[in-house]
């Protein structure tokens, strides 16, 4: 049986969870609004320089990472809903997404496709 000050905490530790997600996902909505105003505020009519190039890459770096940062808030809030029902079972969630996280930034297919374009 689950008390009411269990309760309480799960449901403080899912608001943390969210409200961090929202956060990073309106970072990184500014970020790639920035990635985009650099890029298009490139200078056309020659090439660009090094340290442009470096900053538009760096900014977009950061953008995905903010966004993948939010995302994964969200994956375990799942596991944190499940609390609700066991904590056994919290755990157990924790572990699959953990694996999933694993296999989708290591295993995927896009993540395949990418590794195999940095050896050309």
């Amino acid at each position: 049986q689950v008390g009411q000050a269990e309760v309480q905490v799960l449901l403080v530790a899912l608001l943390i969870m969210f409200v961090l997600a929202f956060l990073s996902f309106t970072l990184s909505l500014r970020q790639f609004n920035h990635f985009c105003i650099m890029l298009g505020a490139m200078g056309h009519e020659g090439e660009p320089g090094e340290d442009e190039i470096t900053a538009i890459a760096a900014i977009n770096s950061l953008a995905a990472r903010s966004f993948n940062n939010g995302l994964r808030a969200y994956y375990f809030s799942i596991a944190a809903l499940v609390w609700f029902v066991s904590a056994l079972l919290s755990l157990v969630a924790t572990l699959v997404i953990i694996a999933l996280l694993i296999y989708r930034e290591f295993f995927s297919a896009p993540r395949t496709l990418v590794a195999g374009l940095r050896k050309h």
